[in-house]
């Protein structure tokens, strides 16, 4: 029962905490898009957190990026959390064939090799 608690807590933490960023983010870039200056940044240095989602939110706002968040959207990051890494599949999958092309090639090499030796020798017994 303890364990649901700190899971539930620390699902809300973690709720709270990325939808403050979005929403700061957001606020950026919507006055970028008002053509509003980067120095008009509601957050001072010493929240960094805050200052800094903002400031990013203004340049992709003045780049005209598309946002990153919709507007007013509520942010799931229960799944995003138990979500698997984008690229994770592809790691596991180049693992496995970032090895076969090292035994590909020392097969090549030794292939190589003996087909050397068997023309050494047929050139050794027709000029003999």
């Amino acid at each position: 029962m303890a364990e649901q608690n700190v899971q539930g807590e620390l699902e809300l933490l973690l709720h709270t905490q990325v939808t403050d960023y979005a929403s700061e983010w957001m606020s950026g870039y919507e006055a970028a898009q008002e053509e509003l200056p980067e120095t008009d940044n509601p957050h001072d240095s010493s929240d960094k957190t805050a200052f800094t989602a903002w400031t990013e939110g203004w340049w992709a706002g003045f780049y005209n990026e598309p946002p990153l968040y919709q507007k007013n959207a509520p942010v799931d990051t229960v799944s995003a959390a138990r979500s698997q890494a984008a690229n994770e599949n592809w790691v596991e999958s180049n693992d496995e064939e970032s090895q076969e092309p090292g035994f590909e090639k020392a097969l090549l090499g030794v292939g190589f090799a003996f087909a050397c030796v068997v023309c050494y020798e047929l050139v050794v017994t027709m000029v003999a």
